[in-house]
């Protein structure tokens, strides 16, 4: 029973590692949804405009009525910030929790016999 809270655990971790980047990059892809939508407007954007929607990587629906076609820079940024943050912090992970997994894995996995009595 242990180890299989251990083993949950440790999936668990894995996940959060995968999912909560893409809190602050889908925050990034706000913030250059809206400079490049508004670049070149005399003071910048209007002031608590946020993101509506997203139709496509490059169609975006403001707050204030604007659709924008944005590009793909806010789609590429985001999604290169989350696979570095996820790849670094899933490595990190590992290696932070290496001998846990690495026990259970010896634990749960099937004994191989080489030769007859040796088990």
């Amino acid at each position: 029973m242990r180890d299989v809270v251990h083993a949950s655990l440790l999936v668990v971790g894995l996940v959060c590692i995968w999912v909560v980047p893409l809190l602050p990059a889908g925050w990034i892809y706000d913030r250059l949804a809206i400079r490049a939508a508004f670049t070149g407007q005399a003071g910048g954007p209007p002031p608590g405009v946020t993101v509506k929607s997203i139709e496509k990587p490059s169609t975006v629906t403001f707050s204030n009525g604007v659709v924008a076609d944005v590009g793909y820079l806010p789609a590429a940024a985001m999604n290169a910030f989350h696979l570095v943050v996820s790849v670094v912090g899933s490595g990190l992970y590992i290696y932070k929790f290496r001998r846990p997994i690495r026990r259970l894995v010896n634990e749960t996995s099937p004994r191989a016999v080489t030769r007859r009595g040796a088990a």
